[in-house]
């Protein structure tokens, strides 16, 4: 699980967040609980390009959910 927060005097709405620990070789699905929307990404780009996160409130927080394939 990810959690981000948005605190109320941040500038940025965007950010890319790079996970540890995960298998290269393997994909995960990425699920973003408002969202619903289930992403592949294999844990390579997890780990070397990050998961994208864009808050535009603020402030206000996401979580993610990630699971091995």
């Amino acid at each position: 699980m990810i959690q981000v927060f948005r605190r109320p005097q941040s500038i940025s709405t965007t950010g890319k967040l790079a996970l540890f620990g995960l298998e290269a070789d393997q994909t995960y699905i990425v699920t973003d609980q408002d969202l619903a929307t289930p992403s592949p990404l294999s844990g390579r780009d997890l780990m070397s390009e990050g998961v994208q996160v864009t808050l535009t409130e603020k402030p206000s927080a996401a979580i993610l959910f990630y699971k091995k394939k």
